[in-house]
C-alpha cells in the first residue's frame, strides 16, 4: 500500500523586512524540516533533516540527524508540533530543547530568533492584528507603492497550522505576490488561531472546521470593514485546502469579484481520502493499482466510521486493534485527538461540507487551476467539474486551466507521467523552481474580470 500521504497542503516559504504593527509581538521560527522518528528511549520525536542558517534551530546547535523530543516542555511528535512550539515562543526568549544525538540524550538551550519579516521588490508588507474569539490573529497586507488602490487578492492557505510566513526568498507564494504587486494587485492574508504570531482564541491544532472557517470569515470582514476594500475589488485565491474553504466563505458572506482555486478538490472529503489510498500511489508514484485497491478496501469501514459517522479515533482503536494500527501508521494518530496534525473533529466537520452547493451559491467569476503534476490533488477531474458546474448555473463565468508540468506547490515538478516514473526534476532537485507562468495567468484573469460587470450583478441571488 502507498504509505506516503500527500494531502492538500500549501505550507510555502516566504522572506521578510518591514516592522510589524498591531498588538502582537513577533514569535520565533526554528527553520527545521524533519521526519517523525522515535528516540532511543522510545519517546516520540522528529528527526531533523535540514536546519536553516540563522534561525532558532541553528542557534540551538541542532544537527541533521538529531531527534528532537521536547521544546520548552512541549512534546515534539511531528512537524506540526514544531510549528506549535514556535508559535508559543516570542523573539529573544529562552528556548530549551531535548534531543537525542547518536543515541545519547542532550539538552540544548539558547534565546530565540525572531521570525524574519517579509520584503518585496514591488511592494511593502504591512503587519496588523484582528480580534478573534478572545485572542488576536496576525494579518498581513502586501501592497504596491501608494497602497491597496487596485484589486486585492485574499489568499486562503492550506490545511496545516504552520504560519503563512517563512524564510525562503524562492518561495512560490512570495514570487507570485511580487509578480502581482508589479501589476498593482495587493495581497491579503490572515493567520489561523495560534499560528505564527497569533495569540489566544481556539488553537488551530485543537479547533474544529467551523472554528477555522470563522477565522477566515473574520479576516474577510476585516479586509472589507477595517481596510475599506469593497467586495467588487476582492479576489479570493484558495490554494489546496483553501480551495475548499474559499467557495464556502464566498457563498456565506459577500460575493467577491472573483474566486480562484489551485490544487483543490470538489468531492466529499471522505471520498478524497479514500481515493488517496486507492489511486494516489499509482498516479503519483507508479505503484501497482491493484495493491492500492486491496489496501484501500481495508480502510473503507474505518473511514466511514471516522469521517461520516463521527466516531472518535480512540473509540475506534479500542474497539478494533487493526483500526488502531491503521490510524497510527497511515493517519498519523497520536493516540489522543490528533489525526494528521489536526483535531479529528476538523476532518469530521470537513466531511460534512457540501461543496457543490457552495459553488452554486458563489456568485463570482471563477478560475479553476490544476497543475499537471499535482499528485496531492490526484488528477484534474474536480477542477474541470468546478468550472463546468459554475458555467451550468452562470454561463460564461468560469474557466478551467491546466498548467503543464506544475505541481501542488506551484513549482515545476514535471508532468504526471514524469512524476510517476520518477523522472521529474524533484528527483534530483530538492527545491524545484516556481512556475512564473502563474503570474500572468492569475494577473490577466484579475484584470480581465475587473473590466467586466460583476457576476453578482448579472446573476443576482434568488430569494
Amino acid at each position: 500500500m502507498h504509505r506516503r500521504l500527500l494531502l492538500l497542503s500549501a505550507a510555502l516559504l516566504l522572506a521578510g523586512a518591514a516592522p510589524p504593527t498591531g498588538e502582537l509581538p513577533r514569535t520565533t521560527v526554528f527553520g527545521v524540516s524533519g521526519t517523525p522518528q522515535p528516540a532511543s528511549d522510545g519517546s516520540t520525536g522528529v528527526r531533523a533533516d535540514t536546519i536553516a542558517a540563522g534561525l532558532t534551530g541553528a542557534k540551538l546547535g541542532l544537527k541533521a540527524g538529531d531527534i528532537v523530543t521536547e521544546i520548552n516542555g512541549m512534546e515534539i511528535a511531528d512537524m506540526g508540533a514544531f510549528a506549535a512550539a514556535a508559535s508559543k515562543i516570542e523573539a529573544s526568549k529562552p528556548v530549551r530543547a531535548t534531543v537525542w544525538r547518536a543515541g545519547k540524550r542532550q539538552v540544548l538551550t539558547t534565546t530565540s530568533v525572531g521570525r524574519p519579516l517579509e520584503s518585496y521588490r514591488n511592494g511593502t508588507a504591512h503587519y496588523g492584528a484582528v480580534p478573534f474569539r478572545g485572542g488576536l490573529l496576525r494579518e498581513v497586507m502586501v501592497a504596491p507603492p501608494g497602497g491597496a488602490k487596485g484589486p486585492v487578492l485574499f489568499l486562503i492557505q492550506g490545511y496545516t497550522c504552520d504560519s503563512f510566513e517563512t524564510t525562503r526568498e524562492d518561495s512560490p507564494h512570495r514570487l507570485l505576490f511580487d509578480g502581482l504587486l508589479a501589476r498593482g494587485i495587493s495581497v491579503y492574508r490572515i493567520e489561523k488561531a495560534q499560528a505564527g504570531d497569533s495569540r489566544g482564541g481556539p488553537s488551530c491544532r485543537t479547533g474544529d472546521f467551523d472554528a477555522e472557517m470563522a477565522g477566515f470569515e473574520t479576516g474577510y470582514r476585516a479586509l472589507m470593514e477595517k481596510h475599506g476594500i469593497a467586495p467588487d475589488r476582492i479576489f479570493m485565491l484558495g490554494h489546496s485546502m483553501g480551495g475548499v474553504e474559499a467557495p464556502l466563505l464566498a457563498a456565506k458572506v459577500a460575493a467577491p469579484r472573483g474566486v480562484a482555486v489551485y490544487g483543490t478538490v470538489l468531492r466529499n472529503w471522505h471520498d478524497y481520502m479514500f481515493d488517496i489510498f486507492r489511486i494516489q500511489g499509482f498516479t503519483g508514484g507508479g505503484a501497482d493499482p491493484v495493491d492500492g485497491e486491496t489496501g484501500s478496501e481495508k480502510l473503507r469501514p474505518l473511514f466511514r466510521a471516522l469521517l461520516l459517522e463521527g466516531r472518535t479515533p480512540a473509540a475506534l482503536a479500542a474497539a478494533n486493534p487493526e483500526y488502531a494500527k491503521l490510524l497510527r501508521e497511515l493517519l498519523q494518530w497520536d493516540g489522543g485527538d490528533q489525526i494528521m496534525a489536526r483535531h479529528y473533529s476538523f476532518w469530521q466537520g470537513l466531511a460534512k461540507q457540501r461543496l457543490v452547493t457552495a459553488w452554486r451559491d458563489t456568485r463570482s467569476n471563477v478560475l479553476s487551476v490544476y497543475g499537471e503534476g499535482d499528485v496531492a490533488a490526484i488528477d484534474n477531474r474536480d477542477h474541470q467539474l468546478i468550472a463546468d458546474m459554475v458555467n451550468h448555473w452562470r454561463p460564461g463565468t468560469a474557466r478551467f486551466v491546466e498548467v503543464p508540468r506544475t505541481g501542488h506547490g506551484m513549482t515545476i515538478d514535471g508532468s504526471m507521467a514524469e512524476v510517476r516514473a520518477g523522472r521529474a526534476p524533484t528527483a534530483n532537485r530538492p527545491r524545484p523552481a516556481f512556475n512564473s507562468d502563474l503570474i500572468p495567468l492569475f494577473g490577466d484573469w484579475i484584470e480581465a474580470t475587473m473590466r467586466e460587470p460583476a457576476v453578482a450583478t448579472r446573476f443576482p441571488a434568488k430569494g
